[in-house]
């Protein structure tokens, strides 16, 4: 494959722009104090391109959404993966270019600027999609009038966030996204883990499963104050922000009038089929959304037997972004 370099100065000289493959293109973007780091991909042809701005999930995950099946927890939910590493965001950025779309993926914070220190806002965690969306809407090969947003799992909760914000969204996307808040799904997590995993240590599990259930009902009860410890490095005030968006998920699409799909898969342990119904019942009266079901696939877009992403997930989009005619 022929290597080139690019370099490009768009008026704009906070970018980086630097081709490291045929099909990738380097991007660097400011945002909340970090150069944050993605790589953008390119079908082949001329452009410019519908584009999709993937928004992962939580975690502090890196552009190619790996996930290395390893340790105690992959040897109990996913045995037959051991050893293997799932590359969610990375193949599903590539299964889409050959569908005609370029992708945007990104490393998050404190991959992009391992030394941060700070200020841990909602802004600088949650929202480094909308620094992203302004610079690549600046590659000449991208279609600034055909953007659409992607969420996987947590990303999901905020796309109609974001999109209510601004005014060059086209499309939403939810992929293996909850209606249920975050603190419920996570509290469901950890009970159904510690007791198909670790049942010797139920006192253990039952225990930070209070505490994290205290947290949140204090951050919703708003009783807390300056001195209450940071919870996942942000602070109480920050977790505000964070629930009265998430908690507000279907709200945000009842508000927006724009093409939305939802994707639930089979087998999906983090976030079961059941939020797809859920978000089914809260939205099929509106007729700009689609729910799709798809067998077999696991969070990470991949069978429980196989690492490999299925391409059934960037069929499905492909073919419902075609008919949206984007």
């Amino acid at each position: 494959m022929m290597k080139t370099k690019i370099l490009a100065l768009l008026l704009i000289t906070s970018s980086a722009w630097a081709q490291v493959a045929s099909t990738d293109i380097e991007i660097t973007f400011p945002h909340g104090g970090c150069e944050f780091k993605g790589s953008l991909s390119l079908p082949s042809g001329e452009g410019p391109f519908p584009t999709i701005l993937i928004i992962p999930g939580s975690g502090q995950n890196n552009r190619d959404g790996m996930i290395p099946f390893v340790g105690a927890n992959a040897e109990c939910m996913t045995p037959n993966l051991v050893g293997d590493t799932a590359y969610t965001y990375r193949d599903l950025a590539y299964n889409l270019t050959k569908k005609g779309f370029a992708v945007f993926r990104y490393d998050e914070l404190m991959i992009s600027c391992p030394t941060f220190t700070g200020p841990f806002t909602y802004q600088t965690l949650w929202l480094p999609a909308q620094s992203a969306l302004n610079e690549i809407k600046l590659h000449p090969k991208v279609d600034a009038e055909k953007l659409i947003l992607l969420g996987h799992s947590e990303g999901a909760s905020i796309i109609n966030y974001i999109a209510s914000k601004r005014s060059d969204i086209k499309a939403l996307i939810s992929l293996a996204g909850a209606r249920t808040p975050m603190d419920s799904i996570l509290l469901r997590q950890l009970a159904e883990i510690g007791q198909r995993c670790r049942p010797q240590d139920s006192m253990k599990t039952k225990f930070g499963i209070f505490q994290i259930e205290s947290y949140f009902k204090m951050i919703r009860s708003k009783s807390y104050t300056e001195q209450t410890p940071p919870f996942g490095g942000a602070s109480a005030e920050v977790w505000a922000q964070y629930l009265a968006v998430g908690d507000s998920v279907s709200a945000y699409y009842h508000k927006l009038e724009m093409p939305c799909l939802f994707i639930g898969l089979e087998k999906d342990f983090n976030v079961p089929p059941s939020e797809l119904a859920r978000f089914k019942a809260d939205l099929s009266s509106q007729d700009n959304i689609k729910f799709i079901s798809i067998e077999g696939l696991t969070h990470y877009l991949c069978t429980e037997d196989s690492a490999k992403q299925s391409p059934l997930v960037a069929n499905n989009i492909s073919l419902w972004l075609k008919a949206q005619k984007l």
